[in-house]
Order: C-alpha cells, then structure tokens, then sequence
C-alpha cells in the first residue's frame, strides 16, 4: 500500500487517482504526526460483496463467506 501525507494528496491528486485507477490502495496520514487517517481503496474492491482485507496476508491468503452467514463488523470486531 503507497502512503502520501495530507500535503502530498494536495500536490498528486492525479498520480493518486492513476495508483487507485490500476488496483492501488491509497494510505492517507496527517502532515503533522504521521497518523493514519484514511484509505482510498479502489470502487470495485469496495463493491465487491464481502471485501474485507487481509492486512499482512492480501495476496498470499483467501477466504470464503457463506451465503447464510450474518453478523455485524461489531460482533467479529469484539471476538
């Protein structure tokens, strides 16, 4: 994932679009501290039902939801 402060989005809009455009996610951080304050994901991981990433493991792991499967990001976050 390709990281730009808040100061680099503003000078790069276009190279950032381009990045996300081919498959790139976008890590936005403050000027200031460096802190995390957003990803820009591409729409269709966005769309696609069930997307949630791997961190670490993207590309190297898969996984599958079944249809009759239903709970909240809440109660898989308090696990």
């Amino acid at each position: 994932m390709k990281s730009f402060t808040q100061k680099e989005v503003e000078n790069n809009v276009f190279k950032i679009f381009d990045l996300v455009k081919n498959g790139k996610n976008i890590l936005i951080k403050s000027d200031r501290d460096q802190e995390n304050l957003a990803v820009i994901i591409p729409y269709k991981k966005y769309k696609s039902k069930g997307y949630r990433q791997l961190g670490i493991l993207e590309g190297k792991a898969s996984y599958k939801i079944a249809k009759d499967f239903e709970t909240s990001d809440e109660e898989i976050l308090d696990l």
